[in-house]
């Protein structure tokens, strides 16, 4: 049977440990946080608007315990590995922020040099998008939301539909080559995130949205999504968004007003073919890039999975076998008196 923490409640949502001599607590700290002891505490945790994890529970958690020097090849071992994963996230960091620098850069010399003219003078359509409400599993037509528009384009793995399905939605109906720009969102920097429609159209869009219709012979959709992405754009954007209540807004207005660097028609589709092969070249490597936390923080929970079912470390036979440290832990609790409990004063 395991050791018996030495619990203390330390404020109101904390408690505090105390390990028992012959147990390491970077050991029992590591165990806390693996895979099966996580779910064992999950199962334990009571209440509904306050969930938590009581003594009683915690308690009763189940902690493999290894021999003592077992213990400190355990967690040398996991610290090692643990380590290597963290360099390899911060290089993950680095190089999805110099990705992030390449975009913005190629980006910005796309569209450099050209006079700008005012959104709304290319566009027309200008409009809201429906606040009917959706769902998953409703029957009634797709419903393009903030999370379809991706990465200049529209996204449909992830499609709600309305709840009525009698409405008629025609009037928010897209077209191949309308923008959809988000309007409204809590984080600065996806306000004016736009995307050029392909493949999603006569589907209808959310209030989150703002849909624009292109004028053709002025503005080609695909050239709209580099000039409104650039760092200067971006900036402009962010500028116009309002803010209430946590939430950012940009407003029709305001994209009107926005300055658009236009060349002519011509050599905007020239300069949208010169950017699909450097542009590809960085989706696909953000797409190495994109996964790779997922899969660090599975492999750190295997690490942790490893080294609770004793599959980590080779044993050794010469350790003082884990039933001698239980046997010794359990003698010196019996032996230990208890600490005496003072009895509060009640004032007179």
């Amino acid at each position: 049977m395991p050791p018996q923490l030495g619990l203390a409640i330390v404020k109101a949502d904390c408690i505090r440990t105390r390990t028992a001599p012959g147990i390491s607590p970077a050991f029992l700290m590591w165990m806390l946080n693996s895979p099966p002891v996580r779910s064992a505490a999950s199962a334990s945790i009571k209440g509904i608007g306050r969930p938590r994890l009581g003594l009683g529970g915690l308690r009763r958690l189940p902690i493999p315990i290894p021999p003592s020097d077992e213990q400190q090849r355990i967690v040398a071992a996991i610290e090692e590995q643990v380590s290597r994963l963290e360099a390899a996230e911060r290089s993950l960091v680095q190089a999805k922020r110099r990705l992030a620098i390449l975009r913005a850069a190629t980006l910005a010399a796309a569209a450099a040099g050209y006079e700008a003219v005012e959104f709304g003078a290319l566009v027309t359509n200008l409009r809201y998008g429906t606040s009917i409400k959706c769902s998953y599993d409703a029957e009634g037509p797709p419903v393009l939301r903030i999370p379809n528009v991706q990465d200049g384009n529209v996204d449909l793995s992830d499609l709600k539909f309305a709840t009525d399905a009698d409405l008629d939605l025609s009037s928010f109906a897209l077209e191949r080559g309308d923008l959809l720009f988000v309007r409204t969102n809590g984080s600065r920097d996806l306000i004016g995130r736009v995307a050029s429609v392909d493949g999603a159209e006569g589907m209808a869009f959310a209030s989150y949205l703002i849909r624009a219709r292109p004028d053709r012979s002025r503005l080609d959709p695909r050239f709209a999504v580099i000039a409104l992405s650039t760092p200067a754009s971006r900036a402009l954007i962010e500028a116009k968004a309002a803010t209430t209540a946590g939430q950012y807004n940009l407003n029709l207005a305001a994209l009107r007003s926005l300055p658009v660097p236009v060349p002519p028609i011509e050599e905007q589709r020239s300069i949208v073919a010169a950017m699909d092969q450097p542009l590809s070249l960085i989706d696909a490597m953000e797409g190495q890039v994109d996964p790779a936390p997922r899969r660090s923080a599975a492999l750190r929970r295997a690490i942790l999975e490893q080294a609770f079912r004793g599959k980590l470390v080779p044993q050794d036979p010469s350790d003082e076998p884990a039933s001698a440290l239980l046997e010794r832990i359990a003698a010196e609790r019996v032996a230990t008196p208890k600490p005496s409990r003072r009895k509060r004063k009640i004032p007179a």
